[in-house]
């Protein structure tokens, strides 16, 4: 193994385009010269070294040049032979190269390839054909099998012999005639015989007659078998005229043989042909007989068929005189002989031929019965290319002594082959690891009947002296083709005469186009080649877009200079075209290049890789945990993402529907951004987003989206803080809420403790309201103490304090102790407004003592000296209208009635389980308390109470509707006057849902007005254990 490091950077060794990746018999023979690999190296520099390894062992070497942009090797037979892999899979045969840069003073700098990995294979299916009389028929394959089941309309099904080599993955083809029939590669199993069907479709397609049926394999690696001996096939289904025959090239074994018919016509007139002899009964004069023959080579490429016609008349004379008249009363000859050109048939040799014949007499065509035979014997393969003033044996082609290109041709003949191929000439110089390939089409052949190809002097420059092989492959449409032979020269390549070079830059892709994103250094290095032009001493200046480098002063006139060009030099022209170019001075004179040299290359700009969304360690599954968000995040760049040490990255956030807003990067680490609270507030109970954005040489590129929900903290969410009241006390027995005395409350004012909560922040507001719960007996309402109390930057460590007023509890009905709820509400001006308010778990205190606290004694209660509560009277349950067994406690419904002006409307308490008769007060504006009943309605409960209206002013009916109620359902509320029900159309608002109405005209005094709701609100809101039943009745 070798102990060389892989540099993925470095292009694998290549084949040429849509060739296989197998080694096999192909390449040994002497026509290829081995197996050629093509290196790339247009990514590498001036002068690196090249040596290529195949399975191990060192093939060849060579240098990159200035303008080389691939070196080919040619691994010789004799090491592919060393190397023969194996029969069957398992082991592959590695293709690689080691680089050793140029400047380079270390081995260990040397890296090697990727490897090119081939499957090799040597041996041939079937094996190895023991008869060196028939190459292209394997007599180790057996016959055919299953013919004699011919019958007209079935298909037949044939048998294929199991044969040796037999493995996986092989490719089997029948030859029916002249028809191909491929075999499913899974329809083989090794070791056992392989059936094949034949369909009566082919059979009848196929011209009818003596049909040669014969098959061959291809391994996995394109080894090729050769053909198995045919077995004729009788086709005949109609009278059919007697076949045709080859009799003097047909040998022993049935196979028309080329070097039989050779032998044959040696002794006769005609050398260089072979009789076809076509006979039939009751000939006619003037019958037209039309023989056609067709063929395929050895490598299954059609070639051009044959066509000859006499005219049937009567025979010669016996004697054969061709001045002896022919007596036109004699009837006409049965025997017909057509000659057929020997070198036609050596083109087929290894493949098959098929011919027939048709009689056509007075518009009728009689057709002969197809006879397919093989052909054996020596091929006659096609001449090597001619080269124009190739030198005698032992001389040197010269192409300096050339005043101009140099012309190479090869004969078409006339009799095979078809003008639809493809022919293309194939160059290559084995010294020099060169070579190059130029097609031409044979329709254009010129007037002599020669393809020709031109081939510029200047292509051969980079060829070694030595040898030089030429030869032409002719190939069809689907694959088949047929190579020349080889012409060998002695070579000598055309020298340029000594010119001022152009500079090189290693960076520079083949379109002459520099792609920054290839620079991975501070500076791009341009070359200046040293030739037989420069002597020791001159000075090189390098021009670079109107900038001038150096100069540079020549040690000696080889190798190269190399230049520096700033990458901000290089980063400038991006998207432009850049002239660069050199001036050489010896003894301060200007000596070149003249003309100048100048370079032309457009700088590319950057291109951005795969920027992934960011990382948060927050984040889980789509969502941004608010507990861990809260005082903030940090996103990070992911590790797969295009980011280079001397990038600029900047980090942006926003709320759905926001605009994107920049946040800093954490100190002393670029890849990372700080997320404060305030860039999270607007995306509570929605979405956030945030992107990074790269910038590179002038260029940017923004990442993917990272998409989070946030979730907003429920109302009373346990993981809020809880506000508490400092001057609560707890009762003897530790049961029960905490408590306040009333008396107390009296004199001095309520403090509420809000601690530090999420997402805090200076400039949010706080609300503290006090509110009655369900159990509470008295006249419940919340009544607000605090109204959007600012936060400073100095609460936010540990919250705020607040001291609320106290007039509020001399207000409320004189009672021994009643629960009260403090709600705080925080405002978050930058939240959304449907997350811009959050409620805190409320605190619940028992206030106590309120029957104790003597009239006119608190604060806010002036006027109010003269009130007098009763309690309420208690609910009777009449049947029909009332619960069954409540167990659970019932909401409440408020309402409020109030005008457009000062003092006008009233405010009262709906009951959802409220019996007929009973009464409750209703506080006016003016703080005097009416009676208000509770009635039977039409299909709800009914509050009654008394108001005075001012006649046509707009009035306000607002219904609050409790904690337990608002959010859940939203009833309909039905207003009456005077026993008139008008629906109406209530909004939400706020806490609950609010209507407009106007005032009945010429209403001037006290009239009665009521709220039913419908269904009554108790029907969904109860326990589930109780009713609600409801009788209908008449408004009373």
């Amino acid at each position: 193994m070798d102990s060389w490091e892989i540099d993925d950077a470095y292009p694998r060794p290549a084949l040429e385009p849509e060739t296989p990746l197998v080694v096999n018999r192909s390449h040994l023979c002497a026509e290829s010269g081995g197996f050629s690999v093509t290196v790339e190296t247009d990514t590498f520099k001036w002068g690196d070294y090249v040596q290529l390894y195949w399975d191990g062992e060192l093939v060849d070497k060579g240098y990159v040049g200035a303008v080389t942009y691939s070196l080919e090797f040619l691994v010789p037979v004799s090491v592919l032979e060393r190397h023969p892999g194996r029969d069957h899979p398992g082991r592959m045969i590695e293709v690689f190269y080691v680089l050793e840069k140029y400047g380079a003073t270390s081995l260990e700098s040397m890296r090697r390839s990727p490897a090119l990995v081939l499957d090799a294979k040597f041996t041939r299916p079937g094996g190895e054909d023991t008869d060196a009389q028939t190459p292209y028929i394997n007599e180790n394959l057996k016959p055919v099998e299953g013919t004699s089941g011919l019958a007209k309309g079935k298909d037949l099904v044939l048998t294929i012999p199991a044969w040796k080599n037999m493995e996986k993955g092989a490719q089997l083809t029948i030859y029916w005639g002249e028809t191909n029939i491929e075999v499913d590669a899974s329809a083989i199993t090794v070791g056992q015989p392989v059936k094949v069907t034949v369909p009566w479709s082919v059979i009848d397609g196929a011209p009818q007659g003596l049909v040669s049926v014969t098959y061959a394999i291809r391994d996995r690696v394109g080894n090729t078998s050769g053909n198995a001996p045919a077995v004729e096939v009788t086709v005949v289904f109609a009278p059919l005229l007697p076949l045709p025959s080859l009799a003097y090239a047909i040998n022993a074994k049935g196979n028309v043989d080329v070097d039989l018919a050779k032998k044959m016509a040696s002794v006769t007139d005609s050398p260089d042909s072979t009789p076809l002899i076509v006979e039939y009964i009751d000939v006619e004069s003037g019958d037209q007989i039309v023989v056609s023959l067709a063929g395929t080579t050895s490598t299954k490429l059609r070639i051009v068929p044959l066509q000859y016609v006499q005219v049937a008349a009567p025979a010669l004379p016996l004697n054969d005189d061709p001045k002896a008249a022919v007596d036109p009363n004699q009837p006409p000859s049965a025997r017909y002989v057509f000659n057929v050109p020997i070198a036609w048939l050596g083109y087929l040799a290894g493949g098959s031929i098929f011919f027939s014949y048709v009689v056509k007499r007075r518009g009728l065509d009689f057709n002969s019965a197809t006879r397919t035979r093989s052909v054996v014997g020596s091929a006659l393969t096609i001449p090597a290319p001619i080269v124009e003033r190739a030198p005698e044996d032992g001389d040197v082609l010269d192409l300096n002594s050339f005043a101009d290109d140099l012309s190479v041709s090869v004969e078409v003949s006339s009799i095979w082959p078809r003008r639809d191929l493809t022919a293309s000439l194939k160059v290559r110089s084995p010294n020099s690891n060169q070579g190059f390939e130029q097609n031409a089409s044979l329709l254009s052949t010129d007037d002599n009947g020669k393809l020709v190809w031109v081939l510029a002097r200047e292509r051969f420059v980079n060829f070694a002296d030595g040898e030089l092989s030429l030869l032409v492959v002719f190939s069809d449409s689907d694959g088949a083709s047929v190579r020349s032979r080889e012409r060998k020269l002695s070579f000598r390549p055309f020298v340029v005469a000594p010119e001022w070079p152009s500079l090189v830059i290693s960076d520079l892709k083949a379109d002459e186009q520099l792609a920054l994103d290839d620079m991975t250094g501070d500076s791009l290095p341009v070359w200046v080649p040293l030739n037989g032009r420069f002597q020791p001493g001159d000075q090189v200046t390098l021009d670079w877009q109107g900038t001038a480098f150096g100069p540079y002063t020549v040690d000696k006139a080889e190798g190269s200079l190399a230049f520096g060009i700033p990458r901000s030099r290089v980063v400038a022209s991006a998207g432009a075209v850049v002239t660069a170019n050199y001036v050489v001075k010896r003894v301060g004179n200007v000596i070149g290049p003249q003309p100048s040299r100048p370079f032309r290359l457009r700088v590319a700009p950057v291109t951005i890789g795969i920027l992934p969304s960011l990382l948060s360690a927050a984040a889980s599954a789509g969502t941004l945990d608010v507990e861990k968000a809260k005082d903030g995040i940090v996103l990070t760049v992911p590790g797969n993402a295009d980011v280079r040490q001397t990038d600029t990255i900047a980090f942006e956030v926003r709320a759905a529907g926001d605009t994107w807003r920049r946040v800093s990067p954490m100190e002393g680490h670029p890849k990372s951004g700080n997320v404060t609270t305030e860039d999270l507030i607007p995306s509570l109970g929605g979405s956030f987003a945030a992107r990074y954005v790269v910038t590179r040489d002038g260029q940017s590129k923004t990442s993917d989206d990272l998409v989070l929900t946030l979730v907003a903290y429920d109302k009373n969410d346990p993981r809020l803080p809880r506000p508490r009241i400092k001057q609560l006390q707890q009762a003897a027995t530790g049961e029960g809420n905490p408590y306040i005395d009333a008396k107390t409350l009296a004199t001095s004012s309520l403090t509420v403790v809000v601690p530090p909560w999420p997402f805090m922040r200076a400039g949010q507001t706080v609300s503290v309201s006090i509110l009655g719960i369900d159990s509470s007996k008295q006249f419940t309402t919340s009544i607000e103490l605090a109204t959007k109390r600012p936060v400073l930057e100095s609460d936010l460590a540990n919250g705020l304090s607040l001291n609320l007023p106290n007039s509020w509890v001399l207000g409320q009905p004189r009672v021994s102790s009643t629960d009260l709820k403090i709600v705080v509400v925080i405002e978050r001006p930058l939240a959304s407004e449907s997350f811009k308010f959050m409620r805190l778990p409320v605190a619940v205190v028992n206030v106590v003592g309120l029957d104790k606290v003597e009239a006119g004694t608190g604060t806010g209660t002036e006027g109010q000296s003269d009130i007098t509560i009763s309690p309420p009277p208690r609910v009777i349950d009449i049947e029909g209208f009332g619960i069954d067994k409540p167990t659970g406690r019932m909401p409440l419904c408020y309402l409020n009635l109030y005008g457009d002006e000062a003092g006008s409307g009233a405010f009262g308490l709906l009951k959802t389980y409220a019996g007929l008769g009973e009464q409750y007060a209703a506080v006016t504006p003016a703080g005097k308390f009416n009676r208000y009943t509770y009635k039977r309605g039409r299909s709800g409960t009914l509050l009654l109470f008394d108001v005075k209206f001012a006649a046509s002013r707009r009035y306000h009916v607002f219904v609050m509707l409790g904690p337990q109620v608002a959010g859940t359902i939203t009833p309909t509320f039905k207003l009456h006057v005077e026993g008139y029900a008008r629906p109406l159309d209530f909004q939400p608002y706020a806490d609950g849902i609010v209507a407009v109405f106007q005032a009945p005209a010429l209403i001037q005094k006290s009239v009665r007005v009521g709220l039913e709701v419908v269904p009554p609100l108790s029907g969904s809101l109860i326990d589930s254990t109780a009713t609600l039943r409801m009788a209908l009745g008449r408004y009373p």
